[in-house]
């Protein structure tokens, strides 16, 4: 017989338990008056928290990273790209031209300026690419992934 409840959480997690106010229980059997051991005090604590229960209670999904990529992801991940090749090429390219020429203004200032300018252009790549939704979506699943984990 399976363990596991219809939305395939573990056992540990499964709702309609009585052992915090989020309603999840965590394998524990609070009326036989066995010694819980720490991990499992320590797990019901951090379950009780509500960021901890606001993390937990809508399931995340990568779905988000299935779908087609639209012109703007597009835009802005070859905005970011091109940062690169702006970046310590063109910081390398000025130094080399710097050193032929004897002029090391060409480096003092030219490096500091292509490279300023390569982070604004990522800046702007990640922006296109809506890197911060992206980035949350992806957090947000690394972190059930770790909770479900540690509270298990």
């Amino acid at each position: 017989m399976s363990m596991r409840t219809e939305n395939h959480e573990p056992p540990c997690l499964r709702y309609g338990g009585r052992d915090n106010a989020a309603g999840l229980t965590f394998g524990r059997k609070p009326d036989t008056g066995k010694i819980v051991p720490m991990k499992k005090k320590t797990a019901a604590r951090i379950a009780r928290l509500n960021i901890i229960r606001k993390i937990l209670d809508p399931p995340a999904d990568l779905s988000e990273f299935k779908e087609h990529p639209t012109p703007r992801l597009i835009f802005g991940l070859i905005l970011m790209g091109f940062s690169y090749l702006m970046g310590w090429p063109a910081v390398a390219a000025l130094s080399i031209l710097a050193i032929r020429l004897h002029e090391p203004l060409v480096a003092v200032i030219g490096c500091p300026t292509t490279y300023g300018l390569s982070y604004v252009v990522f800046i702007v790549g990640a922006w296109f690419a809506r890197a911060p939704h992206y980035l949350g979506v992806l957090a947000r699943y690394a972190a059930q992934r770790l909770l479900r984990k540690l509270l298990c």
